[in-house]
């Protein structure tokens, strides 16, 4: 299998993963955790696995440069915190399908921050996939039952919350190929837990004092949401490139409908069912090799 197909495959697993976060997000508020105490006990948990496994397995080669130090604090102190919290925050005015069409623009702003900053050419397969998923994405999240009330500051924080992740995107395909894949997620994730608790107050005894099916959401949110989701990302942005990656990171909003489905009880309308098979569309037009001719 080539490196292509290989770094498809990981994505859409990454994807997968991020798409179970609004089910450990309900699950989390259905026990009464907070935002904030989610992402501190989220970050905390996941950076406490991540560097045990670093010192078993990758023990002589956890130690990074001043700018690379400089570089993941950027992407996890600054970048994923606010993806993370901001999108979070926005859920607290909006409804989840309005937040996630905002959130789910990062596609366009990595387009154009890949076009036009950093000036690598978009193939028109390419663009017609970003316009046929941003439709599939809108079918999916049925904008039909979006409310004309929306919070100003809540459309505020998922539009940030996407370009902050779009802004992610880019500096690990730029910047991050003398790095592991592990040791990046590593130290992003670190990043993440130390500003999250800052901005939480350090609770020093919160996952001490977390109930059994509190600590049962921060296992989950930790494996699957996060350190499988961010590795995965990482990892498929090195194979793929961050404008493949950003197209197929529409697998999350497809997943997270249907995982609302399997344990919410959340209906599928025949709305979000074509926008799923537009976004299927889209994903064979970025990984397939097949060019597409216009006729004049």
């Amino acid at each position: 299998m080539d490196q292509k197909k290989v770094g498809v495959i990981i994505l859409i697993i990454s994807a997968i993963s991020f798409g179970t976060l609004g089910l450990w997000g309900k699950l989390a508020y259905s026990v009464d955790l907070t935002p904030l105490q989610l992402l501190s006990a989220r970050f905390t948990f996941s950076g406490a696995i991540l560097w045990i496994v670093g010192f078993l397995c990758f023990n002589n080669k956890l130690k990074v440069s001043k700018s690379q130090l400089v570089f993941l604090f950027i992407q996890g102190g600054l970048l994923y915190t606010i993806t993370s919290y901001s999108f979070f925050l926005s859920l607290q005015s909006l409804k989840v399908s309005l937040a996630t069409i905002l959130f789910f623009l990062h596609p366009i702003y990595t387009y154009f921050i890949t076009a036009f900053i950093m000036g690598k050419k978009i193939t028109m397969k390419k663009w017609i996939a970003l316009l046929i998923s941003v439709i599939g994405i809108i079918l999916v999240v049925d904008v039909s039952s979006l409310s004309t009330g929306a919070s100003t500051l809540g459309i505020f924080y998922a539009i940030l919350a996407g370009l902050c992740y779009s802004i992610f995107t880019v500096n690990n395909e730029v910047r991050n190929k003398e790095l592991s894949s592990f040791i990046s997620t590593l130290y992003i994730v670190t990043f993440s837990a130390v500003v999250i608790n800052i901005l939480a107050g350090f609770q020093y005894d919160l996952l001490s004092s977390l109930s059994t099916s509190q600590i049962g959401v921060v296992i989950g949110i930790s494996l699957i949401g996060t350190i499988l989701g961010i590795l995965g990302y990482v990892i498929g942005i090195k194979l793929v490139g961050a404008t493949t990656a950003s197209v197929l990171s529409v697998f999350e909003p497809i997943s997270g409908v249907f995982l609302a489905f399997i344990f919410l009880d959340e209906t599928i309308t025949k709305s979000q069912l074509i926008g799923i098979s537009i976004v299927l569309v889209a994903i064979y037009l970025v990984i397939t090799k097949r060019k597409i001719f216009i006729k004049n």
